[in-house]
């Protein structure tokens, strides 16, 4: 797999590599870990100015340009981590890197969106998806942790096989606890009547992220509890993943849930 990403990636000028959201950007960096003599050249996105959120603005790529554009004998490859935060106008004026390619150069775009993406953008990039870890990944990982048998199971049930979860879920009690809150709220509300979900989505204050999660932990709940009835898993997880996507374009939370309970 290792070889099959490296030669993709560097046999092509630019490369989308979409990772599940969780699983971490620095996970998948060690995924995507080249040979030592490709030199790895990672840009992030900043705050700038009076804005309150990390964005890669059009500075960002004239700067990155400006790197790109000094020749080199080596192989290289620039990864921009988390490059769904590129704006609009950053991502045209990165089109330019790919219309005038440099010898030995290669561009990561590293993301957990790759619909953020303009079409002239995915139009013009070899597109790549790195999957959640295996069980045995995820087992490997808490082997050296002194958590409790019970909470490492309940960590491998939460994170799905995504390394990043894992992380956060045996390195911090509060992260631990919070998502524990979403997964037993998850069980009541897939134990719940319709009358109880509508009342809950009523009187819901909704974060993003923790809705998503929800949704996340709902959908594998879903495929265990009818691995027996796959026609009405599927049904399910399809209602499911609907709202999962309109929540993560910043679609209107209560309206998306109201739908999956009444569809």
């Amino acid at each position: 797999m290792k070889d099959f990403f490296e030669n993709t990636i560097l046999n092509s000028h630019a490369t989308i590599v979409e990772i599940p959201r969780g699983f971490g950007f620095e996970f998948a960096l060690k995924k995507l870990k080249f040979l030592k003599d490709i030199q790895i050249i990672e840009f992030r996105p900043t705050i700038h100015g009076a804005q309150k959120t990390e964005i890669i603005n059009v500075e960002d790529i004239e700067f990155l340009q400006q790197k790109a554009n000094v020749k080199s004998v080596k192989k290289r490859c620039f990864v921009l981590m988390n490059a769904e935060k590129m704006n609009e106008s950053a991502q045209n004026k990165f089109l330019k890197l790919f219309e005038e390619p440099n010898a030995n150069t290669s561009f990561v775009l590293l993301t957990e969106n790759k619909n953020s993406f303009e079409k002239t953008i995915l139009s013009r990039a070899q597109i790549l998806r790195i999957p959640p870890i295996s069980e045995i990944g995820s087992i490997k990982m808490l082997q050296k942790s002194k958590l409790s048998e019970d909470d490492k199971k309940k960590i491998l049930f939460m994170a799905n096989g995504l390394p990043g979860e894992i992380d956060k879920l045996s390195n911090s009690k509060k992260y631990f606890n919070e998502q524990m809150e979403i997964a037993e709220f998850t069980k009541s509300w897939f134990l719940g009547s319709k009358f109880e979900k509508i009342l809950i989505v009523k009187d819901l204050k909704p974060e993003r992220n923790d809705i998503l999660k929800f949704l996340e932990i709902l959908l594998k709940m879903v495929d265990q509890t009818f691995a027996q009835n796959p026609k009405k898993g599927a049904t399910m997880a399809k209602k499911i993943l609907r709202a999962y996507d309109r929540i993560s374009k910043n679609g209107n939370i209560k309206l998306a849930l109201l739908d999956l309970i009444l569809s």
